[in-house]
């Protein structure tokens, strides 16, 4: 059995927002529960844990599109309790509990995102990302769109590092050592 509470009504108007709505099953030792979710709809499975936990394993299984895995294995007094972060789509999802204890799942349904809508998010992500904020980041755009020269702060000190070089005096390289010395040079017989 599972409980999915009612959504609040759409009051419409320029500030909507995805409604979420809560979503929970309790599946019975050795039991299947399949899911429908709504085609407009993405379940968001957050939470497993054990009711009333009895000795051995349970593991928790899911069956979709055709295939099966395993999501958690919970044992009382060790694992009691799982915290996931599953999406599952309009594909009726269906829960196993291989176990001798009955396993409560929770989440919450939420609206799909449509492409045309996650598009336009990125973009303005993208948009924000690139472009930096706040009164400073803003002065110093305007500052650099005004001013001709393009070179930044750190230049004139490079051109005097590279100054202040040409001008000292010329350093012969250090003697090396005798031993090294001795060695490089080829011993005469």
């Amino acid at each position: 059995a599972f409980l999915s509470l009612p959504r609040p009504p759409d009051r419409g108007g320029a500030l909507a927002f995805a409604a979420m709505s809560f979503w929970g099953a309790a599946i019975k030792p050795g039991q299947k529960e399949k899911v429908d979710v709504p085609a407009t709809e993405v379940l968001h499975l957050s939470q497993v844990c054990l009711h009333e936990p009895k000795t051995g394993k349970n593991y928790l299984q899911v069956a979709v599109a055709g295939s099966t895995y395993t999501l958690c294995c919970l044992e009382k007094d060790k694992v009691e309790h799982n915290s996931l972060d599953l999406f599952f789509g309009p594909d009726a999802p269906t829960f196993l509990n291989k176990g001798s204890s009955e396993v409560h799942l929770s989440g919450y349904l939420e609206p799909m995102e449509d492409d045309d809508d996650m598009d336009e998010d990125e973009e303005e992500e993208e948009e924000a990302a690139a472009a930096p904020s706040g009164p400073k980041a803003a002065a110093k755009a305007a500052a650099a769109k005004a001013s001709p020269k393009a070179s930044p702060k750190a230049a004139p000190k490079a051109e005097a590092k590279d100054a202040a070089k040409a001008k000292s005096p010329k350093v012969e390289p250090a003697k090396q050592s005798p031993k090294v010395a001795a060695k490089a040079s080829p011993k005469a017989a």
